[in-house]
């Protein structure tokens, strides 16, 4: 019984409380209700008022071009020979990659100069087409690097035009830049190679010069000694002469004993040679090598290079700016709140106007 006694009040209290809470929630739908029109009123107002300024603002469209980095094969003429110049590395070693093809792509797309000769070229057409913007990231799951090229103007169909317009110009631009850094490093290439091949050939001349002046020197020595026939001793054959050059030991002690008669045949062969190359080592091998360049550079203008792929290509876009529906709800929003708020004032206002009213019967009764 004590237990229930100490229980009650609790209960009691409880239920107050929540009476109490019932009567200010019906206490505040009453005022709403009471003011409802006010609610009304500033909410349609602000509505209003946010479609008077949407149809102030222009409509803004935006087009997206989608492009990915180029495949090994689109690269592959760019490639036509090692020009990196460095001889620890291997002649099959790429000059360039995808990557770097990529990266050119990029940063031609975001010049300025790029960007002054595009519209240079069709200034009436593409006159307002300024702000290109393009994006990048890697894609791992296709191990491509996808870009994403924006253009945002007052005109749908003009956006995806001038966007597509500039991908196309700025591909073409950077493909012929790629291929004039191509060119005039195989052109470098070519002058190295070319140089290589007059050392040798001045190497091989002088090389001549010195045979004759040995084989000279040995035919006069085998005229003294009356050898007129080749001697050959148990354990030396004597080699011919080569004309890149003797070693010092084969000059007197063993060219004089090939006799007059070989001697002699092969100095005048030796000097009625106009040509050394089938004798220069390398020579050959060098000159393969340029005649590969040539054919190579004859045909880069019309080999086919892609510093990109086109994913996907603008097309007429929606309107992005403005937005409608934010715009709106804001509006909305904003007139409920600014009702609600001019609610508050006015319940406030009469509170104060009653509590005044209240206070000045007090007086009057108590006089």
């Amino acid at each position: 019984m004590e237990n229930e006694k100490v229980k009650q009040p609790v209960n009691f209290q409880i239920i107050q409380e929540n009476h109490n809470n019932e009567i200010n929630l019906y206490g505040m739908w009453q005022i709403l209700n009471r003011y409802k029109y006010y609610l009304i009123i500033t909410t349609v107002l602000c509505v209003v008022i946010a479609y008077i300024y949407l149809s102030t603002l222009s409509p803004v469209y935006r087009a997206n071009a989608y492009i990915l980095s180029p495949a090994e094969e689109d690269i592959a003429n760019l490639n036509i020979v090692n020009l990196n110049f460095d001889d620890n590395k291997k002649e099959s070693q790429a000059y360039y990659s995808v990557a770097s093809v990529y990266q050119e792509y990029i940063k031609t797309f975001n010049s300025g100069s790029t960007r002054s000769l595009f519209l240079e070229q069709d200034e009436l057409s593409f006159k307002g087409c300024v702000g290109l913007t393009i994006t990048t990231a890697e894609d791992k799951t296709i191990k491509q690097h996808r870009g994403v090229a924006s253009f945002s103007s007052g005109d749908a169909e003009f956006s995806a035009k001038c966007l597509n317009k500039y991908v196309g110009f700025t591909h073409r631009l950077t493909i012929d830049r790629l291929k004039y850094v191509v060119k005039e490093k195989t052109i470098v290439k070519k002058k190295v190679l070319s140089e290589e091949i007059s050392v040798l050939r001045e190497i091989a001349n002088k090389n001549k010069e010195k045979a004759i002046i040995v084989l000279t020197e040995a035919l006069e020595i085998a005229e003294k000694l009356g050898l007129t026939q080749i001697v050959i001793t148990e354990k030396v054959v004597f080699p011919s002469v080569k004309p890149e050059g003797m070693t010092p030991s084969l000059q007197m002690e063993m060219l004089y004993r090939k006799g007059t008669m070989a001697l002699s045949l092969e100095l005048d062969a030796l000097k009625n040679r106009k040509n050394n190359d089938p004798y220069t080592p390398g020579l050959i091998e060098l000159e393969q090598e340029i005649n590969y360049l040539d054919a190579k550079l004859n045909g880069l203008s019309g080999s086919v290079v892609n510093a990109i792929e086109i994913e996907q290509e603008a097309t007429v876009p929606a309107p992005v700016k403005p937005k409608t529906k934010l715009i709106i709800l804001l509006g909305l929003i904003s007139g409920l709140m600014l009702g609600l708020f001019l609610i508050f004032l006015l319940t406030v206002f009469n509170k104060i106007r009653e509590q005044s009213s209240n206070e000045q019967k007090m007086d009057s009764i108590q006089q």
